[in-house]
């Protein structure tokens, strides 16, 4: 079934899986009424068992002013919060120009530099900052001071840029870590995760193929710590995601999308911006969470959050994971 759109139609489109060869289109409307809407729910009609068509509303990313009156009013696990030395994942960290967001992931640069990897409104604030610019951990305000605090871990070095009228792949980051700054590598930090996978490493990382019905998604977040969520859909295209510092939206395609367990149970939340995303138990990375929203699914509001695709960073900004 061919489905053509245009990003004016504001029609989201991509997949999720049912079982072995067995996949569902998934269509996506910010609002009902309107052209987009009218095209889909006949397409919905005519293939009932092939479609599911849901709308989602209010996908953004948080500001800086969001996130920094966050911090200021002790919002975020006090795991992740504090200056941790060595570093792991999951921890608060930050321009100081913004807000705290969360370390996702630790990579090497292609000239063989360690690195940390967050997103670009974490690191380089929607390509306001500058390479070279220092990065902190914790993030800003999450300690009384940074500046005089030793909080200083890195200079950023490169970030996918955001366009305000292209397709975007990536919200994505990374800052090279100073000489001396030790870190725990890509490992589940010990007490977090599920009993079989703490003080084990994330050892790959992996497309969106290796997603199947069974599974669920994990991250670990500077807000809300260690969270599971359900796949949603796959591969999702044309997404409007508000950008505060732009005001307005933006495309985002080739993205991940997670359910939450429950309204009353996030899987993301402001601050954990950032974080990676992985499959528990065999270990496998795929995503980077940057932005969340809420799903109309027969009437019920439900939390969802969406992750750009891992391997996709990865490949633009010349970055390997550290196994």
């Amino acid at each position: 079934m061919d489905i053509e759109h245009n990003p004016e139609d504001r029609l989201s489109v991509g997949y999720s899986i049912k079982g072995k060869n067995d996949y569902q289109l998934e269509l996506r409307i910010e609002q009902k009424g309107g052209k987009a809407y009218k095209f889909a729910e006949k397409k919905a009609e005519k293939f009932q068992n092939e479609i599911d068509l849901l709308m989602v509303e209010d996908v953004t990313i948080p500001s800086s002013t969001v996130l920094i009156q966050s911090a200021i009013d002790g919002k975020g696990n006090n795991s992740f919060t504090r200056k941790k030395r060595p570093l792991h994942l999951g921890l608060s960290v930050g321009h100081r120009d913004g807000g705290p967001g969360t370390l996702g992931a630790f990579v090497c640069t292609s000239n063989g530099s360690e690195a940390i990897l967050s997103n670009n409104h974490v690191l380089a604030l929607c390509d306001e900052a500058k390479p070279g610019d220092k990065i902190y951990q914790p993030g800003r305000l999450d300690q009384r001071s940074i500046m005089t605090m030793g909080s200083y871990i890195g200079t950023l070095g490169d970030a996918m840029s955001i366009s305000k009228i292209g397709s975007n792949f990536g919200d994505s980051a990374y800052a090279v870590l100073d000489k001396g700054i030790e870190h725990q590598g890509n490992l589940i930090p010990s007490g977090f995760g599920n009993s079989d996978d703490s003080g084990r490493y994330i050892n790959d990382v992996q497309d969106y193929d290796v997603i199947s019905p069974e599974i669920i998604l994990a991250k670990i977040g500077r807000t809300t710590g260690y969270t599971e969520g359900i796949p949603g859909a796959i591969e999702l295209d044309n997404v409007a995601v508000y950008i505060p510092q732009f005001k307005q939206n933006v495309r985002f395609d080739n993205l991940l999308e997670i359910r939450w367990q429950s309204t009353d149970k996030p899987f993301a939340e402001k601050g954990d911006s950032g974080s990676l995303i992985f499959i528990p138990k065999i270990l496998q990375a795929v995503g980077l969470q940057f932005a969340s929203g809420i799903l109309d699914i027969n009437g019920k509001k439900v939390g969802v959050s969406y992750a750009c695709n891992l391997k996709n960073i990865l490949e633009t900004l010349d970055l390997t994971f550290i196994s």
